[in-house]
């Protein structure tokens, strides 16, 4: 079951807190796009539960207020609450109780994430709308959340299917898909944490472009990994490189010497060779200066 326990539980005791008190209790509950409806489908509460639709408040005002006057009742819309103008059951409504919960707070609580920092999982509402989403976010199994920047690396690992939070995760399951029309960078995008993922880069690596692209990305870690390697520095590489070259060079050495990446770097390390004609660029260095040099396969043969 996709329904989050500890969610489940606060939100029962809430309305049953409600239907404990003394006389008749009807509850409206209004959810605009259902995103609580599995929670509901569970409710274990002191009433009856019905579901409101768009076309039958008239009869839902009859079974309440003539049919039905003894029974406590939650009812439930998946929709938002219409204008009292156009709405049958708005007197109803009027001495009755409109439960609203706090979808955001119930899961901070859960996550263990401080109310502090509220206002990002607030930027990052439409992430946080589905219950699905929530769930892997709690899978990730973070100990601790003590930056905005922790809970974004979370989101987007999430989006990226990636086991645990990590940008430099992140940035390798990004990296399997085409640079030109990536669908995790769509995925971002629609989520809203695109600018984001490229503020992280600088965060991370140091890379800073106006107009940031995938491609313009794997040539300044690939290039700034080689600078970083190489003894002697290479004035055509200047424009390429990024500000955190240790970070960079860890990020690309485990890249590189991962099997499981080997075929993924090779692929891209050729397009990086290629676009910047690499063999050109390196072609005045002595062989001594490049024997550091393990970035790219050309050179390698060269070399041999």
């Amino acid at each position: 079951m996709g329904v989050k326990t500890n969610e489940l539980k606060r939100i029962q005791a809430r309305l049953n807190q409600e239907f404990s008190k003394e006389g008749r209790k009807l509850i409206f509950w209004y959810d605009e796009g259902g995103k609580f409806l599995e929670i509901v489908n569970n409710l274990d509460i002191d009433a009856k539960i019905y579901k409101l639709q768009k076309d039958n408040t008239f009869a839902t005002k009859v079974l309440l207020e003539i049919e039905d006057t003894e029974s406590n009742y939650l009812i439930y819309a998946d929709f938002e609450m219409p204008k009292h103008v156009d709405n049958h059951l708005a007197d109803t409504i009027l001495y009755s109780t409109v439960f609203k919960p706090d979808l955001l707070s119930l899961f901070m609580n859960e996550a263990g994430i401080d109310p502090k920092f509220r206002h990002v999982l607030e930027q990052y509402k439409k992430f946080f709308d589905a219950a699905d989403r929530r769930q892997k976010f709690l899978d990730l199994h973070i100990d601790r959340f003590n930056s905005a920047q922790t809970i974004e690396v979370a989101i987007m690992s999430v989006i990226c299917k990636c086991y645990t939070a990590s940008y430099d995760e992140v940035v390798k399951t990004v990296l399997t898909d085409s640079l030109e029309k990536n669908q995790y960078l769509k995925e971002f995008n629609k989520y809203e944490i695109l600018n984001t993922f490229w503020q992280h880069a600088q965060i991370h690596y140091g890379y800073f472009e106006d107009n940031p692209t995938l491609e313009k990305f794997v040539i300044a870690l690939l290039i700034t990994y080689t600078a970083h390697k190489l003894p002697v520095e290479v004035k055509a590489f200047e424009k390429h490189l990024c500000a955190k070259k240790g970070n960079v060079t860890t990020f690309i050495s485990n890249f590189m010497n991962n099997v499981l990446c080997k075929e993924l770097y090779d692929s891209l390390a050729r397009r990086v060779a290629q676009s910047l004609n690499i063999e050109k660029v390196v072609g005045a260095l002595e062989t001594t200066e490049l024997l550091s040099f393990d970035t790219f396969e050309c050179v390698d043969r060269d070399l041999i």
